[in-house]
């Protein structure tokens, strides 16, 4: 990619309708030039009239590439879950608000160094992607980073936790991969009930934690609550 050298305004009047255009112009222009990595050279463009199509352009750019950096900062670029920012602002909310039971799910995939070491990360994205549509069509779901995610449901109670937790392992077990049809993946999952088992968001993400280590010591692809974690610990 070249250095920019030169952008463009168009010919405007200097009427009413004329700063405006100008001020949108050299927002999208540096919007675009942010974009590029070009940001320290903005002192050096060199600004020439230019047609009204070339200016729309750039304010289109300009304002579809703020709308990504906003976006980029509560969303998962690869998934477009909701990122671990965007779960601790929900998940507070929730536990302050909700007049039901609050199920709080921490999900890992089981062994996914494999999936990367033999398929290729481009592969290992790929499953990344296709969690995240098994998780978004049931309720909130986050993207923690790496292979763990985070989900957010209303419960009735802990026995309904348990089944919803099930039914993901069982879709994302039996996941069918076209072009890698020998490949299967699965999930561990511990679940916290608020507020059963913790009221504060701190609290449940410590204990949701604890339950997702049982689940994977004991054997993976298994959904654990708190509670059973803490009395095989006992």
């Amino acid at each position: 990619v070249h250095a920019i050298t030169s952008l463009a305004f168009p010919s405007v009047s200097t009427g009413a309708h004329g700063y405006p255009v100008i001020e949108a112009a050299r927002t999208a222009i540096s919007a675009v030039a942010d974009a590029l990595a070009f940001t320290s050279h903005l002192n050096h463009v060199r600004f020439v009239l230019f047609d009204k199509a070339t200016l729309k352009a750039f304010v289109v750019a300009g304002k579809e590439f703020t709308a990504l950096k906003a976006r980029s900062s509560t969303h998962d670029s690869l998934t477009g879950l909701g990122n671990s920012r965007t779960l601790l602002a929900d998940l507070d909310r929730l536990l302050k608000t909700s007049e039901q039971r609050v199920a709080f799910y921490l999900m890992d995939m089981d062994d996914f160094k494999r999936v990367n070491d033999m398929h290729g990360h481009q592969v290992g994205d790929h499953v990344l992607r296709i969690t995240a549509q098994v998780l978004s069509r049931r309720n909130s779901s986050y993207r923690m980073g790496g292979d763990e995610f985070a989900m957010v449901a209303a419960t009735t109670g802990r026995a309904e936790a348990l089944g919803l937790g099930e039914s993901i392992c069982a879709e994302i077990a039996h996941l069918v991969f076209k072009e890698r049809p020998n490949l299967k993946v699965a999930v561990s999952i511990g679940v916290v009930l608020s507020p059963d088992d913790a009221t504060t968001t701190e609290e449940v993400l410590r204990i949701a934690d604890v339950a997702l280590y049982r689940a994977k010591a004991d054997g993976g692809n298994s959904v654990r609550t708190y509670v059973e974690s803490s009395a095989k610990r006992a």
